[in-house]
């Protein structure tokens, strides 16, 4: 055993001459891959060195591109807003009126002076442009009413044409009732300009000259309805030789005072159609349909009872010496009517309604639910029939319709002009539409939506 042990560790080691052929084979094989991989040959090639310079070319003119526009959309913000106070100081200007109208011998600015205006001006913030300012403002023939329309114009660093547009509206109120809102409730009323108590409807008004003002409820009405200008209150009623379709300001003065005594509080709103599927209080301007209204009064006793008109209405549009008019119009009047040669319906048909009622008690007010009695259809659930919708407004914020001016479905203790209060008609088989947006005749807000008032 120890024999074998030895012989294992005495084995003879491989022949140096066979170590050394083996080194002469990879020392060969060296030699070969060097012929073949030379060193010094493994850099980039011109080629490769000019497409990099190219991108990098291409990014840094995007880059300078992107800049010079930066620069110029900047370049567009301060010079717009510029304009906008160049718009706004101009449109306060206007609003910084002294008197409602001209005095002879005074240089003191007044509402009724306020005309069309051009003037060019540069702006400290942007010292190399020049802006050119031009106002127009309309009169409204209806109301006590002026449109400054402004338009600012310029040209930019690169010779383009821009322009900002502003508009409002300014109305004829004598500046000594500036202060009225501060020392007033908001459900307070001032007085009106123009011959108009707050909240009348657009209606025409002979303003008498003794703080009183005439109008007809209706254009066929044969009588005239005497108003306080300053509360709208009804004072007396005159029904003695007036005429279907005489404007008011046609009619003799000594028919307007040949009157009598009929105290009384205004109840007035729109009624408009929307007969699509499902019904729509944005867009309802369908045919009206033949209607009185009424008013059914609780408590008492009343010294009379309450009276109401109505008038199928549309909105026509045309042009005078002082800009494009909006009034309203009987609905199958044609434009001989207001004297002119042509106008333009906008599409807008409505009844306007008027309810005269006689307070009680003191201090004078009343009670009661205004309803609508169809003249050739019926109201009911049928798709046949008609459902009328009241139109309600939470004008407080309060989350209710908690006021006698938010059209409730019954009136409590009334002591002032009620205006505004509308209604929808639909469908009998349609439900009453929600929350509106803001509409073109009728005070709509945000917060408006309507509720099932008939049947």
């Amino acid at each position: 055993m120890n024999d074998r042990r030895q012989a294992t560790v005495a084995a003879p080691t491989p022949p140096a001459k066979s170590r050394h052929r083996c080194g002469c084979c990879c020392g060969n094989l060296h030699r070969q891959r060097q012929r073949h991989h030379p060193v010094g040959h493994s850099g980039t090639s011109l080629l490769e060195v000019l497409v990099s310079l190219l991108v990098l070319a291409v990014g840094l003119l995007g880059l300078a591109k992107w800049q010079v526009q930066g620069r110029h959309e900047a370049d567009i913000a301060r010079q717009r807003s510029e304009a906008t106070r160049l718009a706004q100081e101009d449109l306060e200007t206007a609003r910084a009126y002294a008197s409602v109208q001209a005095a002879a011998a005074s240089g003191a600015p007044s509402f009724d002076a306020l005309g069309s205006r051009t003037a060019t001006s540069q702006a400290e913030a942007s010292p190399n442009t020049e802006f050119t300012l031009q106002r127009q403002a309309p009169a409204d023939a209806a109301l006590p009413l002026k449109w400054p329309a402004l338009s600012v114009a310029w040209a930019d660093h690169q010779g383009g044409s821009q322009d900002l547009q502003l508009a409002t509206a300014l109305a004829a109120i004598d500046p000594a009732w500036s202060g009225a809102l501060v020392v007033q409730n908001a459900r307070q009323r001032t007085p009106g300009r123009g011959g108009r108590a707050p909240g009348l409807p657009p209606i025409s008004v002979r303003k008498l000259g003794d703080g009183r003002s005439a109008f007809k409820p209706s254009s066929d009405a044969t009588v005239a309805w005497v108003a306080d200008t300053v509360t709208g209150q009804i004072l007396s009623v005159c029904d003695n030789g007036i005429q279907a379709m005489q404007q008011v300001d046609d009619i003799p003065a000594a028919l307007l005072t040949d009157c009598h005594d009929a105290p009384g509080q205004l109840l007035t709103g729109l009624l408009r159609w929307s007969l699509a599927v499902p019904p729509s209080l944005n867009a309802a301007n369908d045919l009206p349909l033949a209607l009185q209204m009424k008013v059914q009064t609780t408590g008492g006793p009343y010294p009379a009872a309450p009276v109401c008109v109505s008038e199928a209405k549309k909105l026509v549009r045309f042009n005078t010496a002082v800009g494009p008019t909006t009034v309203e119009v009987p609905l199958l009047a044609e434009p001989g009517f207001l004297g002119q040669g042509a106008w333009t319906a906008l599409g807008e048909r409505y009844v306007r309604y008027l309810c005269l009622v006689s307070p009680a008690g003191t201090p004078p007010s009343w009670s009661g639910r205004s309803t609508v009695l169809p003249q050739g259809w019926g109201i009911g659930t049928a798709a046949t029939q008609y459902k009328v919708c009241r139109i309600t407004t939470d004008l407080d914020g309060s989350g209710a319709i908690d006021h006698n001016d938010e059209h409730p479905s019954s009136y409590s203790a009334v002591d002032s002009l009620l205006s505004g209060q509308n209604f929808l008609v639909i469908r009998g088989d349609q439900g009453c539409p929600g929350a509106a947006a803001a509409g073109p005749t009728g005070a709509l807000t945000p917060a408006s939506s309507t509720v099932q008032h008939q049947p």
